[in-house]
């Protein structure tokens, strides 16, 4: 009986011990805490995992008779908080293996699309006075990447030229709008 007695007591001074220690804990806060998140504008252009060359060779009489095309897939990616125009613009004609050995920048093209379009737009020919606008008014986008189709148009002003290669430098530009 007084095992049993005080087991009861045990029981009762171990739940009033339990109780009063679930009564006398206290909760505290601090005073509320300010996130806050400051944005700028930012644009930008890089390279992404395309080439940064492009090479159109004319070894046969079919390269000469028609036109030539190449695709690079992700040439570039642009970022950028508001709208903005994506244009080019090319250092001048190509120059060969000497400054007087030219090809017109006329037989040259640019079409540009995002990486997730379908289908490219026409061709645009390009200046080396003036940019050339490819895509007009885009969205604000983050890292959108680029593709970019390239093509040298059947011309006379391929042919009575030196052999070798002729070089073109074109510059791509986005401009917030």
């Amino acid at each position: 009986m007084n095992k049993k007695l005080f087991t009861m007591i045990a029981v009762l001074g171990i739940a009033f011990g339990l109780s009063n220690t679930a009564k006398a804990q206290a909760s505290a806060s601090l005073s509320p805490v300010t996130v806050n998140v400051k944005l700028a504008d930012v644009i930008g252009i890089e390279p992404s995992t395309g080439a940064a060359s492009i090479l159109f060779e004319y070894n046969g009489i079919s390269d000469y008779n028609a036109d030539k095309s190449a695709t690079v897939p992700r040439q570039f990616k642009v970022t950028s908080t508001r709208s903005y125009n994506l244009s080019v613009k090319a250092a001048g004609d190509f120059v060969g293996s000497a400054p007087e050995k030219k090809l017109s920048l006329n037989i040259l093209r640019v079409a540009a699309k995002k990486n997730s379009e379908a289908t490219f737009p026409t061709e645009t020919a390009i200046s080396s006075s003036t940019s050339t606008l490819l895509v007009s008014s885009a969205a604000p986008t983050l890292a959108a990447d680029y593709d970019i189709a390239y093509k040298i148009l059947s011309s006379s002003e391929l042919v009575g030229k030196d052999e070798g290669t002729y070089t073109a430098t074109l510059t791509y530009t986005v401009t917030a709008l």
